[in-house]
């Protein structure tokens, strides 16, 4: 498993014609969609119907499951920025 100090040395910054990862992920949109889904949840009567709770926890958890990981990366590589020569990393996707 990578550590946060071998990154620079194991990854490239994108190249002209790359797609930016926030692109490919559409992390400020789903972080939206995840704002929604746990304002849903905090509804009083959310669990009325467990069918429904139940689709809207998993579509959480999937949002989550991508989000986390994604951010987390992207604060270790950020971290590292003073100590490189990369670029700083766009806050919003370019499309």
């Amino acid at each position: 498993m990578l550590e946060a100090d071998n990154l620079k040395e194991t990854l490239t910054p994108c190249g002209p014609g790359s797609i930016p990862s926030g692109t490919l992920f559409d992390v400020p949109t789903r972080q939206e969609r995840l704002k929604e889904l746990e304002l849903k949840m905090g509804e009083k009567d959310f669990w009325n119907s467990t069918e429904a709770a139940q689709k809207i926890v998993g579509e959480l958890k999937a949002l989550k499951a991508v989000i986390v990981p994604y951010l987390d990366l992207a604060r270790r590589i950020d971290d590292l920025g003073p100590c490189t020569n990369w670029p700083s990393r766009p806050t919003t996707p370019t499309r």
